[in-house]
């Protein structure tokens, strides 16, 4: 496994260079502007698109295939996308994390605004990934990228005309915002699940 991920961490060195780039302008504009969604939203979309990059190389370079005739548990090769999608998601989140939840310990509130922005964020980006990985083992890169683009639109404009329309749904999800823990723990066991349904898949694939 760690192997797979240093592999996929040099695929991904001038990738990251640029992500780190970005992560740190997006940084500066939300201290400036004192509010750190701006931040936290480019950490998602980063999360989401490391693993679409390393399986975009490795179906270029036909790792696909080769990596199938080394000693490795071919679960091993899904799994090295997950995790690489939550490392990304620990390294990017939790030190951001910890320095609010420390100044609000300082300034003497329980839990901060930014924190709750932070955990529904990465509950978020856990919960798009856990959709986006199935569709990009499934499809390829080229064709999953674009129905999970569908999908995420299709989700945007129906589940606010669905909560508008139905008051427990509405009331569930004022529920659900004041206990973020919650979301976080589904994101997770919903991204669990979706590693699961990644390995059924890629153990089916013929590779040609």
């Amino acid at each position: 496994m760690r192997a797979l991920l240093l592999k996929d961490i040099l695929t991904l060195r001038k990738t990251l260079i640029t992500y780190i780039g970005f992560m740190v302008l997006y940084f500066a504009i939300g201290l400036y502007s004192d509010n750190s969604a701006f931040f936290l939203a480019f950490v998602v979309l980063m999360c989401n698109m490391l693993p679409m990059n390393a399986l975009a190389y490795d179906e270029r370079f036909h790792w696909d295939r080769m990596g199938l005739c080394l000693p490795v548990p071919q679960h091993n090769l899904v799994l090295s996308k997950y995790v690489l999608s939550l490392l990304g998601f620990v390294v990017s989140s939790l030190p951001l994390f910890l320095f609010y939840r420390i100044a609000a310990q300082i300034s003497g509130q329980p839990f901060s605004e930014e924190q709750q922005v932070i955990l529904l964020l990465t509950a978020s980006g856990l919960i798009l990934a856990s959709i986006q990985l199935p569709m990009l083992f499934w499809l390829g890169t080229e064709r999953g990228r674009f129905v999970t683009i569908a999908i995420f639109l299709l989700f945007g404009i129906s589940v606010p005309a669905i909560v508008m329309g139905l008051g427990p749904i509405e009331s569930a999800l004022a529920w659900l915002m004041t206990h973020l823990w919650v979301v976080l723990l589904i994101g997770l066991a919903l991204f669990c699940l979706s590693a699961l349904i990644s390995i059924a898949i890629y153990s089916r694939k013929e590779f040609n």
